[in-house]
């Protein structure tokens, strides 16, 4: 359709590419971005076993899995906008210790995922904590 070339491009989907690599966040910025972004893909029959339907074509179906032969885009610069974007990512939030705070807890505490208070925990906290 004429709507669908002009937003995604002239033979969207036609046959394998990485389609939406060079403007996932434009093209889709609804949905969380991420390695997909990167992935080659095309239209394909919905009888294909790894078949989702399309989001620019209601009723079209594409499929990952029809171009397995070729490899993802790779730096994919989506996986980090996906990282960056992420709410349970961990944060490194240090920088906002008060004194008080430096003294107890190490300049890393909490930026990666780890059971930070395990070994010390009834020293940092109040026994009502």
């Amino acid at each position: 359709p004429v709507e669908v070339s002009s937003t995604f491009g002239a033979n969207y989907g036609a046959q394998c590419g990485a389609w939406d690599e060079p403007k996932c966040g434009e093209l889709w910025g609804n949905i969380t971005v991420g390695a997909w972004c990167c992935r080659h893909w095309c239209y394909a029959s919905s009888e294909c076993p790894d078949a989702y339907q399309s989001q620019a074509i209601p009723g079209q179906y594409f499929s990952y899995a029809a171009c397995n032969s070729y490899a993802a885009v790779s730096p994919c610069k989506w996986t980090q906008v996906a990282e960056e974007q992420d709410p349970c990512t961990c944060k490194d939030k240090s920088g906002i210790f008060n004194a008080a705070m430096k003294a107890k807890f190490s300049d890393s505490y909490g930026s990666t995922c780890g059971a930070w208070d395990m070994a010390n925990c009834a020293t940092n906290y109040r026994p009502d904590q």
